[in-house]
């Protein structure tokens, strides 16, 4: 996905196990934000909240609130500023079960665009 000089990128997924033995599944992503458009906008921020999965049955999976502990890292932010031109890569941890078959990544723009990856 590319925007107004900001990228969005899906590098990957996994079925994972946290520290409570339950599945869950993980994915590897980065957004870099463009330059500073100058135009009095409020600081950049990114949050996992725009990220979802979708299976092969149109089930679709997002970010669950309030989960602790961190079974693979570097975490993507869970919201957070940052500056503009700066990137935020690591990893999104939803609740999957083993054996579901995940077949899209999407990444949906703070106006509505939606960007997908094939997994």
């Amino acid at each position: 996905m590319k925007e107004t000089g900001a990228t969005a990128t899906f590098f990957q997924y996994k079925q994972i196990r946290d520290e409570y033995n339950q599945d869950i599944g993980a994915f590897e992503v980065e957004v870099c934000l463009g330059a500073d458009p100058k135009d009095g906008e409020s600081t950049p921020s990114v949050s996992s909240q725009r990220w979802s999965l979708r299976d092969s049955n149109n089930g679709v999976y997002e970010r669950s609130t309030g989960y602790t502990g961190d079974p693979v890292t570097p975490m993507y932010p869970d919201g957070g500023a940052m500056n503009w031109g700066e990137c935020a890569r690591g990893w999104i941890i939803m609740p999957i079960i083993d054996g579901t078959r995940i077949t899209e990544a999407r990444y949906i723009t703070s106006d509505g665009k939606v960007f997908s990856w094939k997994v």
